[in-house]
């Protein structure tokens, strides 16, 4: 049985540890991912961890246009060998930077790559790039404290919505990977060519939805856009944060999306060492789905005119006169436009 791609990078660097005496790389190919040829390596002198990938062919940015800092870097690498002349982009852990994370980041890059294979060369050098800049941006702003109720709130929201998908019959890793919320998405969910926003609200008069942007509901974006309202209550009987992260879990555990998964917990803010801080209890009370066009009041680009750059508005979901659809409708609409 295949290890998993964690414990494999962590058995390849524990191999290379100290393994050489001169300046420079030593390596254990990994096998492809997704087309890409990968391989754990270490630098010497600092017997630093890294993720060295193959993208032969394609054009890269400048080394001062390469990701780094905040724990890790980018950078173009020559090797010897078999390996002599390749194209070749290294992942380095830095001293100061953990190796949990960097772990944690490796394995969610290769993931990445795993589901690039029908793209190309220039395509997937660019995909990795994207996803390590927003790694990058993740560890500038690591969000260790505790989610405010609100945002909480709205991490319940997105993961009710996500257990929606799931059993209506969207495959987990697509479900998990159109999950973009955590990762500042505009939408929180992008299916095809369209997207769900999620709006939660646990009041107990009105359903007040806090809209962002000019672009959250902007259908110019993505089309179709739709929009998902949970509603909350306070109840004992309920449950908390993380019992819904655990059901997930246990749902998720054989799929092959809890890699990404489990990286979508840590970019919005859901740490297992504050667990026992959310004991705030709620049930579902309803969910209503909305197509975001003329029927849905809204303050977009296109009506508020050049003149006005941001803003942000409150949007009673009470008071909308809009018809409600059903997911397998909606999904229906977004497989279509995909």
């Amino acid at each position: 049985m295949a290890l998993p791609i964690e414990q494999e990078l962590q058995t390849a660097w524990q191999s290379l540890a100290g393994s050489a005496a001169d300046e420079g790389w030593q390596v254990i190919g990994l096998g492809g991912h997704g087309g890409t040829p990968v391989h754990a390596g270490r630098h010497f002198p600092g017997n630093l961890e890294g993720l060295l990938l193959v993208f032969q062919g394609a054009r890269l940015p400048g080394v001062q246009n390469l990701p780094r800092g905040h724990g890790f870097e980018v950078t173009p690498v020559r090797l010897g060998g078999a390996l002599q002349d390749r194209t070749i982009l290294a992942l380095v852990r830095e001293p100061a930077g953990s190796l949990e994370m960097f772990v944690t980041m490796a394995a969610d890059l290769l993931a990445v790559l795993g589901r690039s294979e029908a793209l190309t060369i220039q395509e997937r050098s660019q995909a990795f790039l994207r996803r390590v800049a927003t790694w990058q941006e993740f560890m500038r702003n690591p969000s260790g404290e505790i989610l405010s109720a609100e945002a909480e709130l709205g991490l319940i929201g997105e993961l009710l919505t996500l257990e929606l998908l799931l059993d209506a019959g969207v495959p987990a890793t697509v479900a998990i990977d159109s999950w973009e919320g955590p990762a500042d998405g505009l939408h929180d969910f992008v299916l095809g060519g369209g997207a769900i926003e999620v709006k939660s609200s646990a009041a107990n008069g009105g359903f007040i939805a806090r809209i962002g942007s000019l672009d959250q509901l902007d259908d110019a974006v993505h089309a179709p856009l739709f929009l998902c309202c949970q509603r909350f209550s306070l109840d004992d009987a309920g449950e908390t944060l993380f019992g819904h992260i655990d059901r997930l879990r246990t749902r998720l555990a054989n799929s092959g999306a809890m890699q990404t998964f489990a990286v979508r917990l840590l970019h919005a803010g859901a740490h297992e060492r504050h667990r026992d801080a959310y004991t705030r209890k709620l049930s579902l009370i309803s969910t209503s789905l909305f197509a975001v066009d003329d029927n849905i009041p809204r303050l977009t680009p296109p009506v508020v005119g050049p003149a006005i750059r941001r803003a942000s508005y409150e949007l009673d979901i009470d008071l909308v006169e809009a018809p409600t659809l059903g997911l397998h409708e909606v999904l229906t609409k977004l497989d279509n436009n995909g």
